[in-house]
């Protein structure tokens, strides 16, 4: 299934190192291409589940024990298709 996002969030996606693999899983794993969300705070701020350290991506952040993400696409993917 490839994910339908807006040019607009694309274009603010400007630290992608991937190549936006993550709207196609057909490219390539989507378990590595796409961060899993392990939940949700406030609907605004995406938890990551573990071990993402070892996928190196510009939009990862590091919160107290845990990792945040940032990206533009992988905040609407979520909203949009709760992925």
């Amino acid at each position: 299934m490839k994910f339908e996002i807006s040019n607009e969030t694309i274009e603010k996606t400007t630290e992608c190192l991937r190549d936006f693999r993550c709207l196609d899983p057909d490219k390539g794993d989507i378990c590595i291409d796409m961060c899993p969300i392990d939940q949700v705070f406030n609907k605004q701020i995406l938890f990551l589940k573990d071990k993402l350290h070892e996928n190196h991506c510009n939009y990862n952040r590091l919160f107290g024990f845990s990792y945040i993400c940032n990206c533009p696409v992988r905040r609407d993917i979520y909203d949009l298709y709760k992925r």
